[in-house]
């Protein structure tokens, strides 16, 4: 397993050194490595080094621009892939001055740090990815709940047109109803212009009764060619409602296996709406066959008149023909009964249409629209349950994103072992250099009273006869600074107001005080000290009050 070790060379200044020859010389003897084999690499114009390594100890020589250099020796273990000079030099002197125990300790962090930190970087890449796929299925779940929305719209759509169908389908069987009730009354006029016409053939002469009946026997076969017809379309619309119910079945076996229940519906309903159609159009057949068999008898009936006008035309040659009238009346007869017959078997035909119509639209509509609209109703409940689920599976989801992001934010919060103090920082720039201080002029002038001269003149006659010897001035008697025992005597005035707040009072109003008058008794001399300025009782002077005694005694200071 070989290692790389790349890096970029650097001045301590921080600009790239091109050029630079690193040489790695092995120190040791391995299975793989001789001791003193060496490997070298120059680094180009943007500083980059780069060579691949077996595991052992190597020593390290930079050599940069014709002057080479020892740097150290250290050692590759092989559990790294990739490192860089100054890290593996770093690393070198640090196990140079660990402990062994120490050393296997700090390998063993360094180990568990890696593993958490690649913990913590795949527990955030499922957390995004959850998240991802939670936001993914939250929006199939808004499409899904949509999808049912719009097949929940179309199935109450194409419900309610298979309700319209299936009523105008309703009122076509209540008109061809009352077309079969006409066809039958138009029978039974038949009937009564064929006895009509039995009256006249009686009564007319051979020629017309012979006429007559030849008439009578091509109206005859008319009648049964309608019959024919009427049979034809009752069986015709029987096919359409047995087709109709075949769709149907068939309609309901493809709604059945259908995906997309919302398409599924349509097509059903389509299929529905269709087959109503046809049987209506079956229907539609069996009513214009009744208005035929209704058309049949009334040319019957124009057939009739025809003849009883021949009859008329031919009163004359009644006589001759009497005889053979009856038989060709007995003929006549025979050919109204067929008549009838043939009316009777019309009228059956349009009731069986009818019925037949009938029994196709119930059927169609029973066994579609349900059937269609139940097929819509289950998938649209599936869909609502898939919209369900996937929310659910969305929450929990965003459930496990967030677990995932708490176990990321608790690993991270976790603190490792407290490191070693570092080496103290250097020393801070100097500061700013401090005001200059008063001079000893301007501390004597602001110790001044308020009316001296405080010119330089008169500084320098005050430091007349004066030393610097020894560092400290004693003032002498009266000067500012100097003490005095003395008693503030007013000579029957009181203290003035701001005594009792400053402490302060002038000199003249001072008399010093010596011990005399017995052992223990302060007697005040008979004259004044004659100090002046302003001096300061050493006591604090709230001790006093305004308008207190004239008479205090204390230490006093000269402050002016």
């Amino acid at each position: 397993m070989s290692i790389l070790v790349a890096g970029t060379l650097k001045s301590p200044t921080g600009n790239i050194i091109a050029g630079a020859q690193i040489t790695l010389t092995a120190l040791t003897t391995s299975p793989d490595l001789l001791a003193g084999v060496s490997a070298s690499a120059v680094t180009g114009d943007t500083g980059y080094y780069g060579m691949n390594v077996l595991p052992g100890a190597y020593s390290l020589t930079v050599a940069v621009n014709g002057k080479s250099q020892v740097y150290g020796n250290f050692r590759l273990d092989g559990t790294e892939t990739t490192v860089t000079l100054n890290m593996v030099l770093r690393r070198n002197l640090v196990e140079v001055s660990i402990p062994d125990e120490l050393l296997v300790d700090f390998r063993q962090i360094q180990n568990n740090v890696a593993d958490d930190l690649e913990v913590m970087r795949q527990l955030e890449f499922r957390a995004s990815g959850s998240a991802d796929n939670a936001a993914k299925s939250a929006a199939d779940a808004k499409v899904s709940a949509e999808t049912a929305a719009r097949s929940e719209a179309s199935a109450a759509e194409s419900e309610k047109n298979a309700e319209q169908f299936a009523k105008n389908l309703q009122d076509a069987v209540k008109a061809a109803d009352q077309s079969s009730v006409s066809a039958a009354l138009s029978a039974a006029d038949a009937g009564e212009q064929a006895t009509a016409a039995k009256s006249a053939a009686l009564e007319a002469a051979k020629d017309a009764a012979l006429l007559t009946a030849e008439m009578i026997r091509e109206e005859v076969a008319e009648h049964a060619d309608s019959a024919s017809q009427s049979a034809l379309n009752a069986a015709g619309a029987n096919d359409a409602a047995e087709e109709a119910a075949s769709n149907a079945a068939l309609s309901e076996k493809n709604a059945a296996g259908s995906a997309l229940a919302a398409r599924t519906s349509e097509i059903n309903a389509a299929d529905s709406v269709t087959k109503a159609a046809a049987s209506a159009a079956a229907a539609l057949a069996s009513q214009n066959a009744a208005k035929l068999s209704e058309a049949n008898v009334s040319a019957g009936e124009r057939a009739a008149k025809v003849s009883e006008a021949n009859a008329a035309n031919n009163a004359l040659s009644a006589g001759k023909s009497a005889t053979d009238a009856a038989g060709h009346a007995t003929d006549a007869q025979t050919a109204a009964t067929n008549a009838a017959i043939s009316a009777t078997e019309s009228q059956q035909a349009a009731l069986a249409a009818k019925q037949a119509a009938t029994t196709a639209a119930s059927d169609a509509v029973s066994s579609a629209v349900p059937v269609a609209v139940e097929q819509v109703k289950t998938e649209i409940a599936g869909n609502v349950t898939r919209a369900e689920t996937a929310a659910t599976n969305a929450e929990a989801a965003n459930t496990g994103a967030q677990q995932a992001l708490e176990e990321a934010k608790l690993i991270a919060k976790i603190p490792g072992a407290p490191g070693k103090d570092g080496l103290p920082g250097l020393p801070g720039k100097d500061g700013l250099p401090g005001k200059d201080g008063k001079s000893a002029f301007d501390i004597w002038v602001e110790q001044q009273p308020a009316d001296a001269d405080t010119s330089m003149a008169a500084y320098m006659k005050f430091q007349e006869g004066k030393t610097g010897a020894g560092g400290t001035t004693i003032p002498a008697f009266g000067e500012v600074g100097s003490y005095i025992f003395a008693l503030m005597f007013m000579e029957g005035e009181e203290a003035p107001g701001s005594f009792g707040t400053t402490a302060r009072i002038d000199g003249e109003r001072l008399q010093a005080v010596t011990m005399s008058g017995g052992p223990y008794e302060l007697s005040p001399e008979s004259h004044k000290a004659y100090v002046t300025g302003i001096w300061q009782l050493q006591m604090a002077p709230n001790d006093f009050t305004e308008g207190g005694t004239g008479f205090v005694l204390g230490l006093w200071q000269r402050i002016r």
